[in-house]
């Protein structure tokens, strides 16, 4: 069984078509880059994964299950997540805040999280450096 599975979707925004007949099949372990030109729909096929755009047509399998339909938080909480390009995404909050703000996902909370977090400073010690500091101006 796959991890992921799309079949024959279409997706756009209202009228406008941007994915036709789109087909993509990913074992667990395996990498998928998907590159193109602006403007190719790569930030739609993404969106319309995770959720957050319905397609018009077609179907979306996640670890065996039929996706489609779902809500982006029901995709969260069953693995699937857009993480946008480009920083400044939350520019208020510190990277302890971005940290802690990651764990919402795996439902984590008091020590578990703070664990998690040690595990990351421990992977990343440079996150530690910067885990306070306030974001910039």
């Amino acid at each position: 069984m796959s991890l992921l599975e799309v079949e024959a979707l279409h997706a756009g925004y209202g009228p406008v078509t941007v994915l036709r007949d789109v087909s993509i099949r990913l074992d667990r372990g395996e990498v998928l880059g998907v590159l193109g030109v602006n403007g190719s729909g790569k930030s739609t096929l993404m969106r319309t994964l995770a959720g957050l755009i319905a397609p018009t047509s077609g179907r979306i399998r996640f670890d065996g299950t039929d996706v489609t339909g779902c809500s982006a938080a029901k995709r969260v909480r069953q693995g699937i997540a857009l993480v946008p390009e480009g920083r400044l995404l939350f520019p208020d909050l510190s990277v302890h805040d971005h940290l802690w703000l990651g764990g919402y996902p795996a439902r984590l909370a008091g020590r578990a999280l703070a664990r998690r977090i040690d595990e990351l400073v421990a992977l990343f010690p440079v996150l530690a450096a910067v885990a306070m500091r306030s974001p910039a101006c």
